[in-house]
């Protein structure tokens, strides 16, 4: 959110930014076979970066590319009930390099980075055996036509016979 304010009367706490570094540790806080009080688990939370908590928030921090090549995001649910059918969606980029005014973009995510082409393709293939499950692979940033592998990335799709969605070019 850009600004949470006036939202924290509906939530205990709210994930501003990037959240892959501590995602783990925050579910295994909240794991109901491990944890009850939820007092406890707040408390412990105000410790967490990129979290916004009764009017205050924690250090926000942003991933560099090398941390980011570490966390691929994607969907890991796929059924032909969803919005987006039997695909597979994929983040290859945060940010925006443009700095449009009308646009939070290039704000919320500074600076602007990129997934690499051998993260997506290690991905792709490390899921080898589920790809009967989806059609289409979308591709999702705020900027993909600035991606510097988006050829490689279109190449290596339809080489596996896949269909690709682009988000904003």
């Amino acid at each position: 959110s850009l600004f949470p304010e006036g939202l924290d009367d509906f939530f205990d706490f709210i994930i501003m930014g990037e959240s892959e570094i501590f995602i783990k540790e925050l579910e295994t806080l909240f794991d109901e076979k491990r944890f009850f009080d939820l007092r406890t688990a707040l408390e412990k939370i105000k410790n967490f970066p990129n979290v916004y908590q009764n009017n205050s928030h924690s250090v926000l921090k942003v991933l560099s590319n090398n941390e980011l090549e570490k966390y691929p995001v994607f969907t890991p649910i796929i059924t032909e009930i969803s919005h987006f059918g039997k695909s597979l969606l994929f983040e290859v980029g945060r940010g925006c390099p443009s700095n449009c005014s009308f646009c939070a973009a290039c704000f919320l995510n500074k600076p602007p980075r990129f997934k690499s082409f051998t993260l997506f393709k290690s991905f792709m293939d490390s899921i080898k055996d589920y790809w009967n499950l989806f059609d289409t692979v979308g591709l999702v940033s705020s900027s993909l036509g600035f991606h510097q592998d988006l050829k490689s990335i279109l190449s290596y799709t339809a080489s596996i016979r896949k269909f690709s969605r682009l988000s904003s070019l």
